[in-house]
């Protein structure tokens, strides 16, 4: 994955020495900062102290909506033993959204696990990882709110916390508005996405100033092969007749993603299908979303296939109960979905009407896929004993949990070379999991030799290959790729299946199983 840590190797000696206050990247603390002197960052007061205030102190600092999941089964941040000296793992979440609660199960699996088989280092040093809301109560916080919680919680990690990495479990505008945060504030901390796939994000100016280190990392691919793939459906789609979509309709969030994947999928159609394109705002209610489906629908002619881009699957319900209730589903033949809408929950609930049954039935939609390694039945194994979880109804599960070995791997991999350091070492260990002899499969069975390999004083990297995919990081930008699935319900209506696989190194993929919509 990336980059370089010398830059601050001359800094942090020299103020080692000189028992300068104001260093960041601090492990062994115990000669900083002690209680009660200044500071502007967790990491340069004493272990077990905090900084409030500007001022080292031994009381535990709290943040609205955030909370310790793991390791301790308690949720109160004054009640955590913090004695114990713990890496901080931040995660950016809306903790009451049903379908990202999955994904920060999967988190707290590996996270889990790990603290089970020996923690980070000789001192076994657990993590303790905190998830801070951003969802507000029902879950769907977004625009304004959404921006000024994940302002705060990073902010909190970082400086009050001492995280050095945060995982930003949810969509591509958090991800962007917490990498702005860190950038603004000049935060040395790595952040880590597992759900956020915009282009946008892809060559992102993600390093602090004077460094060479860049923050960045997914484990899931961008949305170039999405787009491409989204395309070949539409384009290769037939009705039972065997004719094809004539035009196609994309209703798309106006957002960090869902922008650049509406102009993907226009792109790669290049002019074989009429496109109409109408976009909602972010924070849109349901009666500003019929508006922009009434204008979609009223175009002349009215397109026959539809594409939703940046709706969950709660959102996918109402969408279609629209459609009916508006009678524009009655020459509607084709209906695509991106991935946020692969949520079993609340896309497969039993409540839903016949009719948006039916609807949701005869629905293909697309979304990063897995590995086929042991690993990740292992994983959705595990998730499913330890919290009832299903991995194979949501997307972005593996993807989460490898974000957070990932997370852990790189804290093992800087805390054995650098007595001092922060998110910059953390996201050059990063770039220590693409390479190497032996392939490891991401999991707790794996941890002791991930660990030694990336103690080791040389070559200090390993080669992993995750429960979402081989995870070859590109170096320059921190970037994966990995195969794409088209899905769409079983005929239960109880789960979903993978009717196509299409790996990214491939132009085209084979859709017949998955182009004929009953």
């Amino acid at each position: 994955m990336k980059r370089l840590f010398l830059r601050r190797a001359a800094t942090l000696t020299l103020g080692f020495l000189s028992g300068c206050n104001a260093i960041l990247g601090i492990e062994h603390r115990e000669f900083i900062a002690p209680a009660n002197e200044g500071c502007t960052n967790s990491l340069e007061c004493d272990l077990g102290t905090f900084c409030t205030q500007g001022a080292c102190s031994s009381d535990v600092p709290v943040f609205a909506g955030c909370q310790v999941l793991e390791p301790a089964d308690t949720t109160d941040l004054l009640a955590y033993n913090w004695n114990e000296k713990p890496h901080v793992l931040g995660a950016l979440v809306r903790i009451n959204n049903l379908g990202e609660k999955p994904r920060l199960d999967a988190m707290r699996l590996a996270i889990r696990e790990i603290n089970a088989n020996g923690a980070v280092g000789p001192a076994h040093t657990p993590i303790a990882m905190v998830a801070c809301d951003y969802g507000g109560k029902d879950g769907t916080a977004s625009g304004t709110e959404a921006k000024v919680a994940i302002d705060g919680a990073i902010s909190y990690l970082s400086e009050n916390l001492g995280a050095r990495v945060v995982v930003a479990g949810s969509s591509s505008s958090a991800t962007k508005t917490a990498l702005d945060r860190i950038l603004s504030r000049k935060l040395p901390v790595a952040l880590l996405s597992s759900f956020s796939t915009s282009t946008s994000l892809t060559d992102y100016a993600d390093k602090l100033p004077g460094s060479d280190v860049g923050l960045l990392w997914r484990t899931a691919p961008d949305d170039t092969q999405q787009a491409k793939v989204l395309a070949q459906l539409a384009m290769q789609a037939k009705d039972l007749q065997g004719d094809g979509p004539t035009k196609l309709g994309i209703l798309y969030i106006d957002d960090t993603y869902g922008g650049p994947l509406n102009l993907g999928v226009a792109t790669a159609l290049g002019g074989k299908l009429p496109v109409k394109s109408i976009s909602f705002p972010e924070d849109a209610d349901q009666k500003v979303f019929e508006e922009k489906l009434d204008l979609l629908f009223k175009e002349q002619p009215p397109p026959d296939a539809l594409l939703f881009v940046g709706i969950d699957g709660a959102m996918v319900v109402d969408a279609y109960q629209a459609l009916l209730d508006k009678k524009y589903d009655t020459n509607l033949k084709f209906l695509f979905l991106a991935d946020a809408a692969k949520e079993a929950q609340t896309l497969l609930a039993s409540t839903i009407s016949q009719p948006v049954k039916e609807m949701i039935n005869r629905s293909f939609g697309t979304a990063p896929y897995r590995s086929l390694t042991p690993n990740y039945g292992a994983m959705a194994d595990a998730l499913l004993n330890d919290f009832g979880t299903i991995a194979d109804d949501f997307s972005f599960l593996a993807q989460s949990y490898d974000a957070a070995y990932i997370a852990s791997y790189g804290l093992v991999w800087a805390s054995a070379r650098y007595p001092m350091f922060d998110g910059e070492a953390v996201a050059t260990g990063f770039k220590k999991l693409s390479s190497g002899d032996a392939t490891l499969l991401v999991g707790p069975s794996t941890w002791t030799a991930a660990t030694k390999g990336l103690t080791a004083t040389s070559p200090g990297e390993i080669n992993i290959s995750g429960t979402s995919g081989e995870l070859d990081f590109d170096p320059t930008n921190g970037q994966t790729s990995g195969p794409m699935e088209i899905w769409r319900p079983n005929a239960l209506g109880t789960g979903f299946d993978t009717c196509a696989v299409c790996e990214p190194d491939k132009t085209d993929c084979d859709l017949t199983a998955c182009i004929t919509t009953p």
